[in-house]
Formats: C-alpha cells, structure tokens, sequence
C-alpha cells in the first residue's frame, strides 16, 4: 500500500477571510503542503428539537456568499480549497483515507456544541496535533488576564481595567502570502452547494432593506472603506448608531465580524488611521466601545461556558 502524503489541515469556521488570519498565517510559516477546507455541518442545517431551524435564509444566503468570496481570494494565492456538506467528523475521515493529517489549523471555540465537534474529530485522528488561535477577538487572552483575574459580571468593571493602556495586537499579513508548494493530488471533489441544497428557497431581498450588502470578506472590506473614508460617516456614529432607516445610520459591521470575514482588529487598526487622518470624537470612540462590548460578551462565555445557555443563567 502507497504510504500517504502528509498534509496540515486550514479548517475555516467562523474566520472566513484572508486579512489578518492567524491560522492561514500559522499555516504557511510550515513546510508541508495544506488543505484549505470549509464543512456546511448537515446538524446546523437541520430543526432544532424545538421545530425551528438554527440557520434562516438570509443568514444561509449571507454564510454562501462568504464562502464563495473565500473560494475565489483563495484561488489567488494558489490554496486548495475544499468545500463539502455533511457530518464535518464523516469529512474528515474521508480526507484522512487519503492523506496523513499531521496538523489542524483552526479558531479556538469554547463552547458547547464547538468543542463536542471537535472531541469528535479527536477520536478519529487521535495523533493529529492543533495548533488554535484566538483571532476572533479585539484583545488577547494574555493581554486580558494580565488586566483581570477574572471576568468581572459587568462590563463597565471591564472596561475600566482594560482600557489603561488597552494593547490591540498588529494585523497578521497574510495578504501578500501566497501558496508556492507544490499541487496537492486531492482526489475529492467539492459539493455543488446552494441555497437550495442547504434546505431553502430562493428569495429577493426587498427593496427598502437596511442592510442590502452581500457576504464575504471583499464586501467587508468595501463597507469599512465607505463608512470611515469615503462617507465619514464613523465621525456622527454615536448620534446615528440606533437609528432604523438605511445604510449608513450605523456601521453594519456585525454580520461579517459574526462569520469573521472581517476581524475586530482590522476595524480597530482602520479606526486609528480615521482618526490620524480626520481626528478623534466621541464617535470614533464609540465604535472602540462597542468592539470591547462584544469582546466583554466572548469572555464572559470563555468564563462561564455551557452556562451562559442555561436557563439559571451564570449567577
């Protein structure tokens, strides 16, 4: 029997993006070749014990157009990507017939349903080494427990020490990486995926819409130029941010920081050349504020865990 090639596994999940990817970075400082891969998991697709479905069609519509951006700003810097639909452990044993896995790139998750997917790709490649990251957050873990010795339950209590002499890490570069291993023989198609195979119809977004932009990383991109430079509009964003009408009373930046084709560090690194260039407000501020909201929010479910879904709640 012909001994396997070994290969390092890129597993995207919600880090689909090229700019400032601590994995895709990771990945390419080592020598083997690699596997970029994105799993559709069947059990998010499907009703909940409850009858609803995890995954809505605007949001499955949004999650197709990232993957498919990713696909194509892959391609320009010569990464296989694999794209499949299924159970994600029944994909990796199907990539493991073929190769040998000898590590797996990925964002660290921490709660429930994330890491029992994980304990289940650990049974069936048990060898397999992870090298995890933590790029969906603003600041870093270190940085974070330098500041606390515990998350505090509010999040002014929070901010207050975290704020003296915050430290945001600098963007990992890897926009001008480019793959130069040699082609993997990859003998596994990837799935034709739609709106339809992911169990919806297809629909028009209506006209009057508030948010009328499209998933992925480029389109990220394209709105965090035109909210900072083009329109200025991060100047009047404290006033505006809750406003219900349009595009450009807030930032809109959450759907893509929610799948990570856009990273909180990237729009914080943004807002600091704003404000060199237009200067500092209580808007440009504001929206700092907000991304330590939500780094307040994925601690605090680095803290507590499974509990923050109980109905007891975490206190």
């Amino acid at each position: 029997m012909p001994e396997k090639q070994k290969i390092n596994i890129l597993w995207f999940g919600n880090d689909l993006r090229i700019r400032d990817n601590e994995s895709l970075f990771n990945v390419m400082q080592e020598d083997l070749p690699f596997l970029a891969l994105y799993i559709f998991d069947e059990t998010f697709f499907c009703s909940a014990p409850l009858g609803f479905k995890k995954i809505g069609k605007f949001r499955a519509q949004f999650l197709l157009d990232t993957v498919l951006d990713l696909n194509s700003n892959l391609n320009q810097k010569n990464i296989p990507f694999l794209k499949k639909i299924g159970r994600t452990q029944d994909v990796f044993n199907q990539i493991s017939g073929q190769f040998e896995i000898e590590k797996i790139f990925c964002q660290s998750e921490w709660t429930q349903e994330e890491v029992v997917l994980d304990n289940k790709i650990k049974r069936i490649l048990p060898g397999v080494k992870w090298v995890k990251s933590y790029s969906q957050l603003l600041l870093q873990p270190n940085f974070v427990a330098e500041k606390l010795d515990e998350i505090p339950l509010l999040f002014t209590n929070f901010r207050q020490k975290i704020e003296k002499d915050f430290k945001v890490r600098n963007e990992f570069d890897c926009e001008h990486l480019v793959n130069r291993r040699p082609n993997l023989d990859l003998q596994i198609d990837s799935d034709d995926i739609t709106l339809k195979t992911l169990g919806f119809d297809d629909f028009e977004v209506h006209q009057s819409t508030a948010f009328p932009f499209s998933g992925g990383e480029t389109a990220a991109i394209q709105r965090l130029n035109a909210y900072l430079f083009e329109t200025k509009n991060l100047s009047c964003y404290k006033e505006t941010r809750n406003g219900l009408i349009g595009e450009d009373y807030s930032s809109k930046f959450s759907a893509w920081l929610a799948n990570g084709s856009l990273s909180a560090v990237s729009i914080f690194h943004e807002i600091k050349k704003y404000e060199s260039k237009f200067g500092y407000n209580e808007s440009t501020y504001w929206l700092v504020f907000e991304l330590l909201w939500r780094d307040f929010f994925k601690y605090t479910s680095m803290r507590f865990r499974d509990k923050i879904f109980l109905k007891v709640g975490i206190l």
